[in-house]
């Protein structure tokens, strides 16, 4: 199978990282649990051009740098990678290509065939969305964090495992999204599937 795998809160702990910096940089007491939408500025309480410069402070902020996987991630890529194609479909900006490939070769070297770049927060000619990136490469699974991107990626011929989150939670998931909450029970689903 082809799986796609989203990269921030699915492969990396980055709202740990985001938090580390923009807690005392704000003077916020924000925990992860409190972060009700993907969309930060809601939570922040700031204009979407607020939001977009403290997400670029971070990326050039220490705590970006020091942005380690989520617990299992590592474990479940590594036996996801012995019987499929792998590939990160990542929402993140061009901009950064180089950190998201070195951060990615530190922590899964030669584990994905492809590191697509989505560039949700960029309005550019020729941007991809993940659902259109997906369709191109022939993903038969995502693996994704956000509800939105989730809906618009599942078909009748694709999957897409939900990775609970504080800012994904509703009450009735679209057809062919499935909730998850570790990284064993998302290799436990991948490899029930091709047993």
């Amino acid at each position: 199978m082809i799986i796609g795998i989203d990269l921030d809160e699915v492969l990396a702990a980055t709202a740990d990282g985001l938090l580390k910096f923009s807690n005392p940089k704000y003077e916020l007491s924000l925990t992860k649990d409190k972060i009700f939408s993907h969309s930060l500025g809601e939570v922040w309480g700031c204009s979407l051009e607020e939001e977009t410069k403290r997400w670029h402070e971070f990326y050039e902020d220490i705590s970006f740098d020091e942005i380690i996987p989520l617990p299992g991630a590592v474990e479940g890529i590594e036996e996801l990678n012995k019987r499929n194609k792998l590939i990160v479909i990542t929402g993140r900006e061009n901009r950064l290509i180089e950190k998201t490939n070195e951060w990615i070769e530190k922590f899964f070297p030669n584990k994905f065939s492809q590191i697509c770049f989505a560039e949700h927060f960029v309005i550019a000619e020729g941007r991809k969305t993940k659902a259109e990136i997906c369709d191109e490469l022939g993903v038969d699974i995502l693996i994704e964090d956000i509800i939105d991107y989730a809906a618009s990626c599942a078909n009748d011929s694709r999957k897409v495992l939900l990775f609970d989150r504080p800012w994904n939670q509703i009450n009735d998931l679209p057809k062919n999204v499935h909730r998850v909450y570790s990284w064993k029970e998302i290799v436990d689903f991948i490899n029930g599937l091709s047993d």
